[in-house]
């Protein structure tokens, strides 16, 4: 049998491989080379899309245009996924996510700021609600996409999971890491002293703090102990909707009707939370937790 040759052409210079007789397998310049050329392409099509208005674009259109013209140019920097493996595309958009988490959570705590609102309110509505809508539209497509509900529900399970585990806990690691190692210092009694900006109770301070203390990174609850407990009841209330949604076909979709009821359902339990907490937040509903 008579060997075949195949022809590849990745750029200008075309190049020709020999496979061998009796192979039907694509050769490795066929199957691996062009990628990282298709992968520019797009890159440098998508930056281009950034400047460029769509054609025949109308007024509103072209007001869209340059209203989102700075989040166009943010996620077409981004490298595509099929560079170099998907890791510079894996790292950046990370980089990116948590530069655009920092400016909700600026834009937000001004507008409340604006508004004479907490900032424990204010977190629990513009900064959950503008930190989680991507998080939502992702489970949304997932829900459209996929043949089971894993993926989705699976996609609010491990964003919150990354947010109480991570998010809390390496900053909480890193701050008890620090007072372990400064101890009492001149900083921590300014702090957390008897004279200081917010005191400790005598017997914490007379276990942490004084001269030659050991110091300690010092969290307070706040008025988030109830706040905690609603969250909770809400989850459990929840899941048991999904269970009930199970024996009727299926966590997501299903009958329309049914699948409607639901998302007023726990749109209303988000209103509960939010509303509950808020009251404890302004003292207007007080709970010794």
């Amino acid at each position: 049998m008579a060997a075949t040759t195949t022809t590849c052409a990745p750029s200008s210079s075309r190049t020709t491989t020999t496979a061998p007789p009796g192979s039907s397998r694509p050769s490795a310049c066929c199957a691996s080379t062009p990628t990282p050329y298709l992968a520019t392409d797009d890159w440098v099509g998508a930056l281009k899309d950034c400047f460029i208005p769509p054609n025949g674009a109308g007024a509103k259109e072209m007001v869209m245009h340059v209203l989102m013209f700075p989040w166009k140019l943010m996620f077409a920097i981004c490298p595509p996924a099929g560079l170099c493996g998907g890791y510079p595309c894996f790292v950046i958009s990370l980089a990116f996510i948590g530069f655009q988490v920092v400016l909700i959570s600026d834009f937000a705590n001004q507008v409340g700021c604006q508004l004479y609102i907490k900032t424990a309110v204010t977190a629990i509505t513009f900064v959950a609600l503008g930190t989680s809508l991507p998080d939502t539209f992702a489970s949304m497509q997932a829900a459209r996409g996929d043949k089971y509900a894993d993926n989705s529900v699976g996609n609010v399970t491990g964003s919150n999971s990354v947010n109480v585990f991570f998010g809390l806990g390496v900053p909480w690691l890193m701050g008890a890491i620090y007072w372990a190692s400064a101890g009492a210092n001149e900083a921590w009694e300014l702090k957390f002293g008897p004279l200081g900006t917010t005191p400790l109770p005598s017997d914490l301070y007379a276990l942490y703090g004084g001269p030659g203390g050991s110091g300690a990174f010092v969290v307070r609850k706040g008025d988030l102990g109830l706040s905690v407990i609603v969250f909770i009841v809400c989850a459990i209330i929840t899941i048991g909707l999904i269970l009930a949604r199970r024996q009727m076909g299926g966590e997501l979709g299903g009958n329309r009707q049914g699948a409607i009821a639901s998302a007023v359902f726990l749109v209303f339990l988000w209103f509960v939370y939010v509303i509950v907490s808020s009251l404890s937040t302004y003292g207007i509903i007080v709970a010794n937790l």
